[in-house]
């Protein structure tokens, strides 16, 4: 049985905008192809158990899709409370 274990990140520091620095991890190639590869076969199988109202980090979808169907659900709350007022 092989065992795998990762290797140590390279830590570099980068400036941030503001002053001072920050610190970026940088996995070995090696890792992240092992880390892509678990994610391909997970993903599909997690990916059929999330809500469909879910945007974070999914395949297909984005930040710019998340805040369009905000603003369709907003439109239709507004939509319904001017019926009442």
């Amino acid at each position: 049985m092989w065992i795998y274990e990762p290797q140590g990140v390279k830590q570099v520091e980068i400036p941030k905008p503001n002053g001072g620095m920050r610190k970026l991890g940088i996995p070995t190639v090696t890792d992240r192809i092992i880390q892509q590869a678990i994610a391909q076969v997970l993903s599909p199988l997690y990916e059929r158990t999330f809500s469909d109202h879910g945007y974070g980090f999914r395949p297909n979808r984005s930040a710019h899709q998340a805040l369009k169907k905000g603003s369709e659900y907003v439109n239709r709350v507004d939509t319904s409370l001017s019926i009442w007022i």
